[in-house]
């Protein structure tokens, strides 16, 4: 047995202290010295006595309890390794009636040991899905009228099973006269104790949520219709005909605005002309600056922000003119129509700042210092017969044009045919030749002829 630690000094503590109570009262109420200091001896000697009294019988219900309680798992779990054939039987036949269908004893494990525990636990788990896999999916996807009936299904199913387990333990405490009345609190606990209930919901969730909860919510959806159109969406139906004003604001007011608010929602949501647009109506005399401003504010504007927003529409179309000017300039510039002292001072009087305009003048003079166009094929061939370039340079300028391979293969032996003499055109095909085969590719006849 375990050793308890007992604390004498707070034991002496506490008989003291009904030795004084003891003496104290029999002076109170006159009781003589020789009846009333025995009784509080006796009375404070009952606090050792009671207490030892208490830790042996508490020594013997834990050591007992323990051992016999050790010895009953012990039995149970030999059993279910020798019987587990007849523990099988158990297992099918609880499941039969839980879940309401049949399950075979064969169909689960017989083995022993904890691998053969868990395929039997693989088994039963099979069995519940399967059972409500089996009732709840036909093989393809599952309607909302089919949702519905899914969910009459599981809460029928909810209701049998629960009814079924309050049966069976009835039968098993009236079959043992009682004896086992409280024995399921030990699986019970166990379950609270590693969170099964939700591990089970969590298994069983997506069978649940797609075969019942997400096409059943559907059904409802189908038949009550419940969903209103978003605000915005409300208001351009009522500008575009499809709702009256009443219709609009009553589904407004289901969604908990106010009449108030509802104007408001109503002014706010519906489309306004754009500041540009206002722009475009005062440049052809439409309306006026102050009528553009008064629809600005009416966005949310005041009456300078609006102001500012004319203004800035006016400057946005004169910048798409300052961006055509420093384009044609720059072109100017490299084309050699004008010089710099010309180009620079034409740039500085546009509205332009100073590090763009040092990146414009920085942009002309890099086209200025590239070459920007080069010679025509039949300037190139005149340069080759007249020796003024080689075929390397015929090579790059074939490449640097994008001709493929065979287009630069028939111009090079066009050049070749120009060449003067016999002895240029051998030596200029010979080379041709080689340049190929170094480069792995097939030599025409033409070539080596």
């Amino acid at each position: 047995m375990a050793n308890i630690n007992i604390d004498f000094t707070a034991i002496q503590k506490y008989a003291d202290q009904i030795y004084d109570a003891q003496r104290a009262a029999g002076q109170k109420y006159g009781v003589p010295d020789f009846l009333s200091i025995p009784m509080a001896h006796f009375l404070a000697g009952s606090v050792w006595i009671g207490y030892f009294v208490w830790q042996a019988a508490l020594q013997l219900v834990i050591g007992v309890g323990a051992k016999f309680a050790t010895s009953v798992l012990s039995t149970i779990g030999q059993v279910r390794q020798s019987n587990a054939a007849d523990f099988n039987e158990v297992i099918a036949a609880s499941l039969s009636e839980l879940l309401g269908t049949e399950v075979d004893a064969a169909s689960l494990p017989g083995g022993q040991g904890p691998g053969a525990n868990l395929q039997r636990m693989q088994a039963i788990g099979a069995a519940l899905h399967d059972v409500l896999a089996s009732e709840m999916l036909s093989g393809g996807p599952v309607t909302p009228e089919q949702g519905k009936a899914n969910a009459e299904k599981f809460s029928g199913f909810g209701i049998n099973f629960a009814t079924a387990s309050a049966f069976i333990a009835v039968l098993c405490e009236a079959t043992s006269v009682g004896f086992i009345k409280d024995a399921r609190e030990i699986g019970e606990m166990t379950a609270q104790a590693i969170g099964l209930g939700r591990l089970q919901r969590l298994a069983l969730e997506p069978l649940i949520k797609n075969a019942v909860q997400t096409p059943y919510d559907r059904y409802y959806m189908n038949q009550l219709r419940p969903t209103l159109m978003s605000e915005s969406q409300l208001v351009t139906a009522y500008r575009q005909g499809f709702k009256d004003q009443n219709t609009v604001q009553n589904e407004l007011a289901q969604k908990g605005y106010s009449d108030g608010d509802i104007a408001i929602l109503l002014d706010q949501l519906t489309q306004k002309i754009s500041a540009g647009d206002l722009y475009a109506l005062i440049r052809f005399g439409v309306i006026d600056e102050q009528t553009a401003i008064t629809r600005m504010q009416n966005l949310g504007m005041d009456s300078k922000d609006a102001q500012l927003e004319l203004l800035i529409a006016d400057q946005s179309r004169a910048d798409a003119q300052v961006g055509t000017i420093v384009s044609n300039l720059v072109t100017a510039r490299v084309d050699g129509y004008i010089d710099q002292e010309t180009f620079t001072g034409l740039l500085g009087d546009l509205p332009l700042g100073d590090e763009e305009t040092t990146m414009i003048k920085k942009r002309a003079a890099d086209e200025l210092e590239r070459p920007r166009t080069t010679i025509s094929f039949a300037q190139l061939k005149t340069a080759v017969t007249s020796s003024i370039v080689d075929f390397s340079y015929v090579d790059t300028w074939l490449q640097n044009k994008g001709y493929s391979d065979q287009d630069q293969l028939i111009l090079t032996y066009e050049i070749i045919e120009a060449l003067a003499t016999a002895d240029q055109k051998a030596s200029a095909k010979a080379a041709t030749a080689a340049k190929l085969q170094a480069q792995g590719k097939t030599v025409p006849a033409v070539l080596t002829s």
